[in-house]
């Protein structure tokens, strides 16, 4: 009894996927019975289909899946990563012009301080020999901004007679 059950194990009874059963006739026909199909698998259509199915065809398809997916995401970044790059480069561009223009516009800043520092100076080294009243409301700014004349402190350091 026992070498009967073995026996048709070995010849494929039971098991579609036994590779050397020979090929494998699938007929699909539809309900109504007006359109119908049929699929015949070579022995080796049989194995890989055989393959395919198990648990480790399974977990290669699920592996190759999986980094098909993560090569395809990062194949996106690539033009995604490049326009990023020219929007970087162009604000580079600007910073660079805004830079240069920076710097000519202190060059002439610096011109322009030294120049009045050279009228101030002289303006400076005059000292009034009257004191200046207050200035009224309407008077220059630049007049109006002119530090203080000193007033005379008197001499305390002397002695009373």
């Amino acid at each position: 009894m026992r070498l009967g059950f073995m026996n048709r194990l070995r010849n494929g009874y039971g098991n579609i996927y036994t590779p050397h059963a020979g090929s494998m006739i699938i007929q699909v026909q539809r309900e109504t019975g007006l359109a119908n199909r049929t699929i015949v698998l070579s022995e080796r259509q049989v194995a890989l289909l055989r393959i395919v199915g198990s648990r480790i065809g399974l977990a290669v398809i699920a592996v190759f899946i999986a980094t098909w997916l993560l090569f395809a995401a990062q194949s996106v970044r690539v033009p995604v990563l490049s326009i990023r790059i020219a929007k970087l480069e162009r604000d580079n561009r600007r910073i660079d012009s805004l830079q240069v223009a920076l710097s000519r516009m202190h060059g002439r800043y610096e011109q322009v301080r030294q120049m009045l520092a050279v009228g101030g100076s002289t303006v400076e080294r005059q000292e009034p020999t009257t004191p200046v009243p207050a200035t009224p409301p309407n008077v220059k700014r630049a007049d109006r901004d002119a530090p203080p004349t000193p007033t005379p402190v008197p001499d305390t350091t002397k002695a009373i007679p």
